[in-house]
């Protein structure tokens, strides 16, 4: 059953995101079929629904009834969560983005203080594809390529783990089965805009491809599996490369990294520990370009000059602004002075 067989090892709870809509309302009546067909499986698992209605069309209140409706009717609580977007959210993030960050917020207030919450989201094959193709169109590396992870545990600062079990499925499929099992959900009126990239390349790129070559969905979803092991292969040498250049600048503080270790790397490798260090401070990463001249400076720093990366995220991502300083060999993560620049540069 689409791997549903048993839920993430370590998981508490089960909490569907359901918006009401076609994919989420199958991925609801899909678990709980898997639940009905392995109990042991699901031994000391609870399952739960929670909806976020972001009050930003019409529809709204009819998907907010359809959720509660589909939960009831299949015997599973369900929390509604009512988030308002500001008109200045609208104008900071954009539409998708406020509701998207709306979404986690009412995600993480309803995993906070608990251990073993797992997200479960209705994500499917064209949803994988979709994504790829928009990280492809806006020039993404590998981690962007490899669009949407099946599992990813939780994190510092994101209490709970995030489930996406039909990622292989298409979005035909998942149509079939709702048919086959006479399910009601809601369509969302916005699918049929062609003002979003996604719904362009849904409604117009993806037919284009399925005709050209059958089966070229599944072909493309096998793609992205292959990148998500390459990618994950490159993780491994990553960590191993960060724990060769790790040091304490001093006894109290966090990990920095040593310079000189650092440059016996190729400057790709460089690159992905910069990344990687950063990342794990929980810090916005760098775009490309200006991590490749900062990585020009350290290699061609004087003694007696400093190179400097400072990143200020944007204001709407709620992550604060940082530098990489280069003291005695060493490379600290700092909070960014109110004066600092805001690209690399040589300091004496």
């Amino acid at each position: 059953m689409v791997g549903l067989e048993r839920p993430p090892s370590g998981t508490r709870a089960l909490v569907v995101g359901l918006s009401a809509g076609l994919d989420s309302t199958v991925l609801l009546h899909l678990l709980c079929a898997a639940r009905s067909a392995h109990p042991k499986a699901y031994a000391g698992v609870s399952l739960s629904v929670l909806h976020v209605n972001h009050g930003l069309q019409a529809a709204a209140e009819a998907f907010e009834q359809s959720a509660l409706q589909t939960s009831a009717a299949l015997g599973v609580p369900a929390v509604v969560v009512r988030a308002r977007i500001s008109e200045e959210e609208q104008r900071q993030m954009g539409l998708e983005a406020a509701a998207r960050r709306a979404r986690r917020e009412a995600f993480a207030e309803s995993a906070r203080g608990q251990e073993g919450v797992c997200m479960v989201l209705a994500h499917h094959l064209d949803d994988q594809v979709e994504t790829t193709l928009l990280q492809w169109m806006r020039g993404a590396g590998l981690e962007g390529l490899c669009g949407m992870a099946g599992y990813s545990p939780a994190l510092a600062g994101r209490p709970y783990a995030i489930w996406r079990p039909l990622l292989q499925m298409p979005k035909a499929a998942l149509a079939d089965y709702a048919k086959r099992h006479e399910l009601q959900w809601v369509e969302d009126p916005t699918n049929a805009l062609e003002d979003f990239d996604r719904n362009r390349l849904r409604m117009q790129v993806l037919p284009v491809l399925t005709e050209m070559r059958e089966g070229a969905l599944g072909a493309m979803g096998r793609s992205i599996e292959l990148l998500q092991e390459a990618r994950l292969a490159l993780e491994q040498v990553t960590s191993q490369d960060l724990l060769a250049c790790r040091v304490h600048a001093k006894p109290d503080a966090s990990f920095a990294l040593q310079k000189d270790a650092l440059l016996a790397l190729t400057d790709a490798r460089v690159a992905r520990v910069l990344r990687a260090w950063i990342a794990e401070q929980g810090r916005a990463t760098p775009p490309a370009r200006r991590l490749e001249e900062f990585i020009r400076q350290l290699r061609e720093a004087s003694p007696g000059t400093s190179p400097q990366l400072a990143v200020r995220p944007e204001p709407s991502g709620g992550q604060e602004s940082f530098e990489v300083r280069l003291r005695a060999g060493i490379l600290t993560l700092e909070p960014l002075a109110p004066s600092s620049s805001s690209y690399g540069s040589h300091r004496s």
